[in-house]
């Protein structure tokens, strides 16, 4: 891809790609820029859009169908309170649409994994000290509210992480010691 805005400052990370089955030449990726916000790339690895958002860590995505696809983004803005910054991804005009922002949780954020089961949205947020919170995503004409589903945590810093809808796993990698698996909240 072009190189983010902020290049000399380890700010470029975390991508997500969303691929498009009809047409995969259009499939599209959002990556962060650690320092500034938010890119949306062509396949070509030119930018098609960006969004100022600040200090955002990690991005996931996940396409809901007929409601969208869905683009969520670890905001460290401020370190004390975490958020979950939401996005709409206008997959024809290559764009972020802002929809809201839901809490993540008491510390500074870093990685963030969304998983659809059983008609919900949950994110997880993962914060930087070792905890790891499950929140159930409603998003509505009016924005987006979160509901704390469960909170967990390992001993040492985390990073990114992946959930696997099928198992109702969620895996987070603890920096200096592996991958935790840890099942999920369904109600």
């Amino acid at each position: 891809t072009r190189p983010v805005g902020t290049v000399n400052g380890d700010a470029a990370d975390e991508p997500a790609i969303w691929r498009e089955p009809s047409r995969p030449e259009a499939s599209l990726s959002v990556a962060t820029d650690k320092k500034a916000g938010l890119y949306v790339y062509g396949l070509d690895g030119g930018v098609r859009d960006f969004v100022p958002a600040g200090r955002v860590n990690n991005v996931d995505l996940i396409d809901l169908g007929g409601d969208g696809v869905i683009v969520v983004a670890s905001d460290r803005n401020d370190e004390a309170h975490a958020r979950l910054l939401v996005y709409r991804l206008d997959a024809r005009a290559a764009k972020l649409v802002p929809l809201g922002a839901g809490e993540g949780g008491d510390g500074e954020a870093y990685g963030v994994c969304l998983m659809t089961r059983g008609g919900n949205l949950d994110a997880f947020s993962v914060l930087k000290h070792g905890a790891i919170h499950q929140v159930r995503l409603a998003i509505t004409p009016e924005g987006v509210s979160g509901r704390p589903m469960r909170a967990m945590q390992v001993s040492t810093q985390t990073e990114g992480c992946v959930a696997d809808p099928r198992s109702g796993t969620l895996y987070v990698g603890e920096e200096d010691r592996g991958i935790w698996a840890f099942q999920t909240a369904t109600q």
